[in-house]
């Protein structure tokens, strides 16, 4: 009986101790307030470590704890993981509570005491590729005569000279500088590969048709030359750059500004031009090549405008994606016929000279070959913060 009570009283005691066993509440986060626009969350609590996050002023944090002069906070990094940095006092106050007046003069630090501002990149560079797309040339160049003479009732000289380009491929490099807040400059160079006039469907084509006074006809001829050269256009642009702050992975930004468009134009062809002469109490007809010709620089000032969107992986690197509408100037050039000799396509014994007279009143048959230096430009690459 008394071993009994002794284990009852003993189990009792046990029970008693352990309710009264003090309980500790685990702390709870401390809500705190970014007050700074030039707050940054540490990997460590200093200064000179590298900065994970630059949140917005009135962003909340939830902070672990208080150590020292630094609050232990979790932040969401630019790659989109939860990881653990640091901020100082300085730069949040604690929600709800307002940032305490001290009550006295507070002693001034020492410069090399006091929290640095957090380091933002200022500086960007972009290296690029991509493609343009723009007509930069018109479809044909077309040319016309009719004439006769003596014996020839009637003759037509018609031509066309077909030319068209393919939208070149280019890289495009950009500089780029936040002077204050959003507002930065840019200067860029975009280099377009040099765009070549070919192929099999390029061609310069020519037809004589006459009919002769006694009724005989009509005949005709026809004949092909290819038409070859190349276009190069290079904008170099002084832009303005608005840039958001936000210390996002997603960066957007837009830019636009003057452009010098270094732009030359090359291309050469040939046309056909008939003619007419007598021996004895014949007529004869023919016709001759003549060498086409067109090189000229084409440079001038035009504008652009644009955006684009940084991916960023790090504050030091990311991709880039950049889209550009550059604003030139259609310039008409004039196809130049070229004095000489020429031997006839149908009589080869025949041949005549085309004298600088006859090159000017040929040049002005042929319209003239237009040129348009806009386009439009899409590129993607990498980009460098410094």
């Amino acid at each position: 009986m008394l071993k009994s009570l002794l284990i009852k009283a003993a189990a009792a005691g046990l029970i008693t101790s352990i309710l009264f066993i003090p309980v500790h509440a685990s702390p709870q986060a401390i809500k705190i307030r970014v007050v700074s626009a030039d707050a940054a969350v540490y990997a460590k609590p200093d200064m000179n470590s590298q900065v994970i996050q630059n949140p917005p002023q009135g962003t909340v944090l939830e902070a672990e704890e208080l150590a020292g002069d630094w609050y232990r906070v979790r932040v969401r990094s630019r790659v989109g993981m939860m990881i653990t940095g640091y901020i100082h006092q300085r730069f949040v106050e604690v929600e709800g509570r307002p940032a305490a007046k001290p009550a006295v003069k507070t002693p001034q630090r020492r410069q090399e005491d006091r929290p640095a501002r957090a380091a933002r990149p200022r500086g960007e560079l972009a290296i690029r590729f991509g493609t343009a797309s723009g007509s930069f040339l018109n479809d044909s160049s077309r040319y016309s005569e009719t004439w006769s003479e003596t014996l020839l009732a009637n003759v037509t000289e018609t031509g066309t000279l077909t030319h068209s380009v393919n939208s070149p491929m280019g890289l495009g490099l950009a500089f780029g500088y936040q002077l204050f807040g959003s507002v930065g400059i840019q200067l860029k160079v975009d280099y377009n590969f040099t765009t070549k006039i070919e192929g099999d469907d390029q061609l310069s084509t020519y037809r004589m048709t006459w009919s002769w006074t006694n009724g005989e006809g009509p005949y005709d001829r026809t004949k092909d030359w290819p038409v070859g050269g190349e276009v190069s256009v290079i904008p170099l642009s002084f832009n303005l750059l608005i840039k958001p702050s936000g210390g996002g992975m997603l960066a957007p930004y837009l830019s636009g500004g003057v452009s010098y468009m270094t732009a030359s134009v090359k291309a050469d062809s040939q046309r056909g031009w008939g003619f007419t002469w007598i021996e004895g109490d014949t007529q004869y007809i023919d016709y001759i090549d003549i060498p086409l010709s067109v090189d000229e620089s084409i440079s001038h000032v035009g504008f652009n405008i644009g955006g684009g969107l940084d991916l960023l992986f790090s504050p030091n690197f990311g991709l880039n994606l950049d889209a550009c509408y550059y604003v030139g100037k259609k310039t008409q050039v004039t196809w130049q016929p070229r004095a000489g000799t020429y031997a006839g396509n149908l009589w080869p014994d025949s041949s005549v000279a085309v004298s600088q007279a006859n090159v000017e009143a040929l040049a002005a048959q042929v319209s003239p070959l237009e040129v348009n230096t806009s386009f439009f430009k899409l590129q993607a690459g990498i980009k460098l913060l410094f």
